[in-house]
């Protein structure tokens, strides 16, 4: 009876599925899958970590390229058993705007061989568990994590397979193939390497994946040519690299003539010389294949960059004036519209150069690479608020600096066209249009004459609308006529330039913090000001010295703000290195015989931040601090912590702020005044010195 029993519970556990907890974490489905049903005692099965990316998301290879983090996977496993290292199927290159990352998009299932114990034994379930640590990005990055288990039944007998055998089965077909090693042979002549690749099948596309990150310029694509007998490929040196590399491991990837994808594990030394028959790198005058396809993204890149937020409120005004000014001269517009050009061509050749003698100093950059400093943050987001003012009718800037919408004086027009160009430039640097990020890409890898082009076609490409529009009256005559509607389309047009400036105080925020994002709103508030007293009293129709004084003001408001909101933005690189609190950290560092100063705080407190600022940032603190060796801890009580709440209790308090500074060798603590300056906090620490003496 009790065999019976036995085997019926046995029947049953085979028939199920191996079970799994699925977690669902920052747009990725993580889970434990297995090939099998059940496992045998002493035999090899493979599991694998199935990732699946929501839609345009992607996590890394174990090289992630130029940026990103390799998914990674910690076992704890029954006694008994072993887990060997992932096994990872070949990746995709990714290319974001010249920085290129290894990765996998849509699924993955990340191999791991295991072998189970001969003691196993049949009829009772088994648990394999693993914590699996992985990086998510789309145009952000995320980073991931889950505590995964997954049950299998233990068999005699092989189980039946499981929902994920064809998907595990897929997956080993896009491992390196052992069956046929590849005798590369690598050369380096100065500038790239070399590498041949003898194949039994002819190729139609290669690609090499470096095991490790520096090997070559992962930005520069590979040049590919097909051999009677393989494959050959020139590999960039990165950057910057002098010596000659000894060494070339990687994944090499081709698709043969019948279109199917073999892999290949590659690790050969790399000699001085290319293999025989490679021809050695040198200045080429070829254009590259792609150039074309290159220059045409490009131009299809920058019409469409006119209909992102950022750019298509100046521009939509801007083609009202040019129907404006056809109802004063029909031989005008078209010249406006060259003109016009003009100043979006000149723009880009300005970003075009910057970037390429950047690049050539050694950074790795793309488009929109200005935004990496919070000053240009600043300047942009103020130049937005300024730009939605206007168009809110709060000022006007006058005949003399032309308006968005005045094309009255022509003398002045062609002028107010050319700087239009270069604003609807500047204010397109945040935004990124379909088919820019490829174009863009290849300038960082091109030579600087096609990287200038493309930026050219760029520029013809966000140019050409208007000057199509402006060349053909046709065309001009089916816009609208302007009238009173215009200016509630004008003040509707400013809320995506509000908007915008939202998104790069946000950006400000991530890059220095909440602090440097209050002092940026404090001085909006400053150029609004300046912005009003400017359309409340600097009016053409007021008398002469109260409108040059309210200029005058407003100038040095609006001006003086943003100057200063640059300069008050620069992060602090000597700044204290704050810990989180936790009342073991202070236990741990007391114990440890270090002096500790314990700053309770929180962001709704403004005494705390007059503190903060006046005090503990001060360069005499900041200097003592370091040397004495003191560990700095916040205990940050902007949202109700229980553990923040009892150690403010077990000095007296209820509220912040507190400051305890613990001296070294565990003498007691001294609790400083709710208001504090840098001479009471470095009386504080000369006093936990003197304690310690």
């Amino acid at each position: 009876m009790k065999r019976s029993l036995a085997c019926l519970i046995l029947m049953i556990l085979l028939g199920l599925p191996a079970a799994g907890n699925v977690v669902q974490k920052n747009h990725v489905e993580a889970e434990l899958v297995a090939a099998s049903n059940a496992v045998q005692p002493g035999s090899e099965f493979w599991v694998a970590l199935r990732l699946k990316m929501d839609p345009r998301w992607h996590t890394y290879w174990k090289n992630p390229g130029d940026s990103g983090l390799a998914t990674s996977l910690e076992w704890q496993l029954p006694a008994g058993f072993e887990a060997g290292p992932i096994e990872w199927p070949y990746p995709e290159r990714i290319d974001t705007q010249g920085l290129v990352g290894y990765a996998y998009s849509d699924q993955v299932f990340l191999l791991t061989r295991m072998r189970a114990p001969k003691e196993l034994k049949p009829g009772q379930p088994m648990k394999l568990r693993a914590r699996a640590a992985w990086l998510a990005c789309e145009e952000s990055c995320i980073p991931g994590d889950a505590d995964l288990e997954l049950t299998l039944a233990v068999s005699q007998d092989p189980g039946a397979p499981s929902a994920w055998a064809q998907s595990i089965a897929a997956t080993l077909d896009k491992l390196p193939r052992t069956d046929q090693p590849v005798m590369a042979q690598a050369g380096w002549d100065g500038r790239s390497i070399a590498v041949a690749f003898p194949l039994s099948q002819p190729a139609d596309k290669a690609e090499f994946f470096p095991s490790e990150d520096g090997l070559i310029d992962d930005a520069a694509p590979a040049s590919f040519r097909a051999l009677d007998s393989g494959v050959e490929l020139r590999l960039a040196a990165p950057e910057g690299e002098a010596a000659k590399p000894t060494r070339l491991a990687g994944l090499l990837v081709v698709e043969d003539d019948r279109g199917q994808t073999l892999s290949y594990w590659v690790d050969t030394a790399i000699g001085l010389n290319p293999p025989a028959g490679t021809p050695t790198s040198g200045p080429s005058t070829e254009v590259p294949a792609s150039f074309a396809v290159s220059l045409g993204l490009a131009f299809l890149g920058g019409m469409l960059l006119n209909l992102m937020p950022c750019v298509f409120p100046v521009l939509s005004i801007k083609v009202l004036g040019f129907v404006e000014q056809a109802n004063h001269d029909k031989s005008q517009p078209w010249k406006h519209g060259v003109v016009f050009a003009a100043g979006v061509l000149v723009s880009f050749w300005v970003i075009s150069g910057a970037l390429l003698a950047l690049r050539a100093g050694g950074e790795k950059l793309g488009w929109g690479f200005q935004l990496q400093s919070p000053q240009f943050v600043v300047a942009v987001a103020c130049l937005f608020l300024l730009i939605a003012l206007n168009l809110l009718g709060v000022f006007e800037v006058g005949e003399e600096l032309q308006s968005l919408g005045d094309l009255a004086d022509h003398k002045t027009g062609f002028a107010g066209s050319f700087w239009t160009g270069v604003l609807a430039t500047v204010v397109a640097t945040p935004c990124t249009a379909p088919f820019m990020g490829a174009a863009v890409g290849a300038t960082l890898t091109l030579p600087a004459v096609y990287s200038v082009l493309i930026f050219s076609s760029l520029g013809l490409g966000m140019a050409f609308p208007y000057v199509l529009l402006t060349s053909v009256p046709a065309l001009l005559n089916r816009v609208p006529r302007p009238g009173a509607w215009m200016i509630t389309f004008k003040q509707l047009m400013a809320f995506p330039m509000l908007l915008t400036s939202v998104w790069l105080a946000w950006v400000l925020g991530k890059q220095l913090g909440v602090d440097a994002v209050a002092t940026l709103l404090g001085f909006m508030v400053l150029i609004a000001l300046g912005a009003w007293v400017l359309g409340r009293w600097g009016l053409d129709g007021e008398r002469s010295r109260k409108r040059e004084l309210a200029r005058l003001v407003a100038s040095v408001l609006m001006l003086g703000s943003i100057g200063l909101a640059m300069v008050r933005v620069e992060p602090d690189a000597e700044s204290i290195e704050w810990q989180v609190f936790s009342p073991e950290l202070v236990e741990r560092l007391r114990e440890e015989g270090k002096p500790v100063f314990v700053d309770f705080t929180a962001a709704w407190c403004l005494s705390c931040q007059v503190n903060e600022k006046v005090a503990l940032a001060s360069h005499p603190v900041r200097e003592r601090f370091r040397a004495l060796g003191v560990e700095a801890v916040k205990a940050d009580w902007t949202n109700r912590d229980e553990a923040i709440t009892r150690a403010l209790e077990s000095f007296g308090r209820n509220g912040v702020p507190l400051y305890v500074y613990y001296p070294a060798g565990g003498a007691d603590p001294i609790v400083l005044p709710e208001v504090i300056t840098p001479q009471i906090v470095l009386k504080a620490l000369e006093g936990g010195s003197e304690q310690k003496g």
